[in-house]
């Protein structure tokens, strides 16, 4: 007998590695089975504008159930587009043209997938918009069945299970429904505009310093990843004070006389972050430069002021701001974007 749940969560996992790559969609994940009930594919929704996860989870499949279909697809995709891949493992990890992969997966696909079985992290779409409509695939290529987790709610995209339905499919919904809730829940927060991703890394003394590969402190996968989600997420850094200047000069707090020398390999490593994102077009970065007094233990008073790139004082002629006053001003900043490839600086009252 056929474990549902071990196959929707397959397909979940899938999804996960590529949350917030996905926006404007939200990330999914298929498998697909084929008749007799062996795993062909398991595959995920990569990025907008691309393939969704049931098209390229069926490309696979049928790459794995073919030979003949593998080789005529790259030949046939190198000769319309220009792009020449090798394998099935290549078109796994490739960014596909999902128009003419749709179209020549309904011309080729030789009913090599007729009575076989999909999971599908959300339903799939009915909707023609940059990419062709998930459901109408799998209904002409006579799947059996198609497991989903959750229902799409979006009045665009939804009624797939309808498509399915009229075509003889049985659909079955709700498998893993609190994993794919989960799943859908940061696309669904960022609709409404009130999600923020983050990333969090600290060195164990709190401190990176030395050589260029020691103040490294994620791994390549870690840094590889986060790459990517720059490309689809705005990018927030939380640095130091130290190259906020101090007059017109552009001297900064780090090169002035007074600055404490136990304090410069913590301002040269978040120096180097700032100067690497100062003049980067690429990448939608705010900088963040606490005020030089940032008190770990003051009061949330909810007031702050803010300013740009040189040191700001406060009514006591101060550079303060507690922890909890910066966080405040950082979220205000993540729901305004007013400083989008800008630094700021934001300095508070002791209470």
């Amino acid at each position: 007998m056929i474990n549902d749940e071990f196959y929707m969560s397959l397909a979940i996992k899938k999804a996960w590695e590529f949350q917030i790559l996905t926006y404007p969609n939200p990330a999914v994940g298929c498998a697909v089975l084929d008749a007799s009930g062996r795993l062909l594919s398991v595959a995920a929704h990569k990025k907008a504008g691309f393939l969704h996860a049931e098209p390229s989870a069926v490309l696979l499949a049928l790459c794995q159930k073919s030979e003949a279909f593998l080789n005529d697809f790259l030949r046939e995709y190198h000769a319309a587009l220009g792009v020449k891949f090798e394998s099935a493992a290549e078109l796994e990890n490739a960014d596909l043209e999902p128009n003419f992969t749709y179209e020549y997966i309904l011309q080729n696909h030789g009913d090599l997938l007729k009575g076989a079985k999909a999971y599908v992290t959300l339903e799939p779409c009915a909707h023609r918009g940059k990419t062709p409509p998930c459901a109408e695939l799998l209904s002409r290529l006579k799947f059996a069945e198609v497991i989903i987790a959750r229902g799409d709610e979006n009045a665009v995209a939804s009624g797939g299970a309808d498509i399915l339905q009229s075509s003889g499919i049985s659909v079955k919904f709700d498998v893993l429904r609190r994993e794919a809730d989960e799943l859908i829940e940061p696309f669904l927060g960022w609709q409404s505009g009130n999600f923020s991703f983050f990333k969090l890394a600290l060195s164990a003394n709190g401190v990176a310093v030395g050589t260029a590969q020691s103040k490294i402190i994620s791994n390549l996968a870690n840094r590889t990843h986060s790459h990517r989600l720059r490309s689809a997420a705005e990018l927030l850094v939380i640095g130091g004070a130290g190259t906020l200047y101090v007059d017109d000069k552009q001297t900064m707090v780090m090169d002035t006389p007074s600055f404490p020398a136990g304090y410069m390999g913590v301002a040269k490593a978040t120096a180097e972050s700032f100067f690497e994102l100062k003049d980067r077009s690429d990448v939608l970065w705010t900088y963040v430069s606490p005020a030089g007094d940032y008190d770990a233990n003051g009061a949330r008073t909810g007031k702050y002021v803010l300013g740009n790139d040189h040191v700001i004082l406060n009514s006591q002629n101060e550079s303060y701001i507690s922890y909890a006053g910066l966080a405040i001003a950082i979220i205000d900043e993540l729901k305004n974007r007013n400083f989008v490839q800008k630094r700021f600086t934001a300095v508070g009252e002791r209470a």
